[in-house]
C-alpha cells in the first residue's frame, strides 16, 4: 500500500485529516517544498513518517545481508 492509499483509508476509517507528500527528505529543495506545502495547509505537523527503502524477502528466512550486518555489529 502506498502512503495516499493508507492516507485515504485512515480518513475514511478514522474520519481524520491525513495526507501524504513523497520526497526525498536528502534533497534541501525537496525538503523545503514540504515545509512550504505544510505550511500552506496546517498550523503543525503531528506525524511525520520517513520510509527508506522497501525489501521484500520470505518472512519467514530473515535475508542474509540484514543477518551480516546484525552479526558485524554485534
Amino acid at each position: 500500500m502506498d502512503g495516499g492509499s493508507a492516507a485515504s483509508m485512515l480518513n475514511k476509517i478514522a474520519g481524520s485529516s491525513a495526507s501524504y507528500i513523497a520526497a526525498d527528505v536528502t534533497e534541501s529543495d525537496e525538503l523545503a517544498q514540504i515545509v512550504a506545502e505544510v505550511s500552506r495547509h496546517e498550523s503543525s505537523l503531528d506525524v511525520r513518517v520517513n520510509n527508506a527503502d522497501l525489501a521484500e524477502y520470505d518472512a519467514y528466512e530473515p535475508p542474509a545481508p540484514m543477518l551480516t550486518a546484525y552479526d558485524q555489529e554485534s
